[in-house]
């Protein structure tokens, strides 16, 4: 299943290899909104200092919290905001930025 994350461009240049699938769009701050999808390697991504992981996407009524919502407020979305809220907005500005 596909997930989000925010991670410092430079950082997504090394990391993208990793990626089976994967989609992302400029933040403006030097971070990316990545949707991705891993054969493997995961866990290396996720565990990059300049990766925030947004919840899971079946994690019910998880809010992204402060960290990637200070990345995320171009898009509309707040500490509040769950992982299909940041979809929502960030299908507007790409149609590919899909969870599913």
């Amino acid at each position: 299943m596909k997930k989000f994350y925010v991670v410092h461009g430079e950082a997504n240049v090394g990391l993208a290899k990793l990626y089976k699938e994967a989609h992302w769009i400029d933040l403006g701050d030097g971070y990316q909104l990545v949707c991705a999808e891993f054969a493997s390697g995961q866990d290396t991504f996720e565990s990059h200092p300049l990766v925030v992981s947004l919840p899971h996407p079946q994690e019910p009524g998880a809010t992204i919290g402060q960290s990637a919502a200070e990345h995320l407020s171009e898009l509309g979305v707040t500490e509040t905001s769950t992982v299909w809220d940041v979809a929502k907005a960030a299908a507007k500005r790409h149609p590919q930025m899909k969870l599913r």
